[in-house]
């Protein structure tokens, strides 16, 4: 994938926020010694697990007021837009 400047820096500097927090770590890429890897801690991984938690809860309580079919409709239209999004990203990388 290309990569402008200004996206890696901006990467970097959350990436360093994050490290900071203690919620990533960097590690070099095992296939290139140019790339560095980023990996959650375990601090991380609770954190993305709280979150997910959270927004689950926030998605139940917000669906059980919807019309039976909506919920069904609603994840079919997001399974084709999250679809289409990773097609987009794969032919830009190309």
């Amino acid at each position: 994938m290309l990569v402008r400047e200004r996206d890696r820096t901006v990467t970097t500097r959350y990436a360093t926020r994050l490290q900071e927090a203690g919620l990533i770590d960097r590690r070099p890429d095992p296939a290139d010694a140019r790339a560095t890897r980023l990996v959650l801690t375990v601090a991380g991984e609770r954190a993305v697990a709280a979150l997910r938690g959270a927004l689950e809860s926030v998605l139940a309580e917000e669906m059980a007021t919807w019309l039976p079919g909506e919920a069904a409709a609603f994840a079919m239209r997001l399974e084709r837009l999250t679809e289409s999004l990773a097609q987009s990203e794969a032919d830009r990388s190309r």
